[in-house]
């Protein structure tokens, strides 16, 4: 995942913006992103957006980090920021 952004040319801090996003997801659900269902998804960004009140570029981010998944391998990554 990280080195689809750097080839994107995402900067350094939107690369820890994206990866932040994606392990709060996978702490959320105790699992990898990848097993997460669509509906389990829109309840995180239900608990996002309604419980914790995140502004919406935060909900953003997070959004397209889900959208943009390229494989389940480079979501393994996660595991490192727990």
């Amino acid at each position: 995942m990280v080195e689809d952004m750097e080839l994107r040319g995402f900067s350094c801090r939107t690369q820890d913006s994206y990866v932040r996003s994606m392990t709060g997801l996978a702490k959320y659900y105790d699992r990898s992103p990848d097993l997460i269902t669509p509906e389990e998804l829109r309840r995180y960004f239900v608990y996002l957006t309604c419980e914790r009140e995140l502004a919406r570029p935060t909900v953003t981010i997070a959004l397209y980090c889900e959208t943009c998944r390229l494989s389940s391998a480079d979501l393994c990554l996660w595991a490192s920021y727990q």
